[in-house]
């Protein structure tokens, strides 16, 4: 009788455990083939305002283990084997991206286009 709660609480608590840990674990970034990306670059002697990210670069092979096998969109230079973890996905050209705009800036491009409305 003791065994068996002894050991339905240690399973319980066992799943607990697993939810906890894998909700704490970083999310794999899958790219496809011929997808634009850009590459974290290290800090170097870099300041603030320095590049954090070098690119685009085009995915060329998809590797085992989560890597990435990637090479400049203007063709120069090497491949390289890169990890996911280093890479992110560039902007698309020609789509507008959501972006916030905040209601003092809505507010003044409201009265922008009826000072051009009244002064026709």
């Amino acid at each position: 009788m003791m065994k068996e709660v002894v050991s339905r609480r240690m399973t319980e608590q066992a799943e607990k455990d697993k939810t906890r840990y894998d909700k704490g674990k970083a999310k794999v970034k899958r790219f496809e083939k011929s997808e634009y990306v850009l590459l974290r670059e290290p800090p170097r002697l870099g300041t603030k305002l320095s590049l954090k990210y070098d690119g685009p670069f085009e995915v060329r092979k998809v590797l085992p283990h989560d890597r990435y096998e990637i090479r400049r969109i203007n063709g120069r230079g090497r491949c390289r084997k890169v990890c996911h973890e280093h890479l992110k996905r560039a902007p698309q050209f020609g789509v507008q991206s959501n972006v916030a705009v905040s209601a003092m800036n809505k507010d003044m491009n409201e009265s922008e286009t009826s000072d051009e409305n009244n002064s026709t």
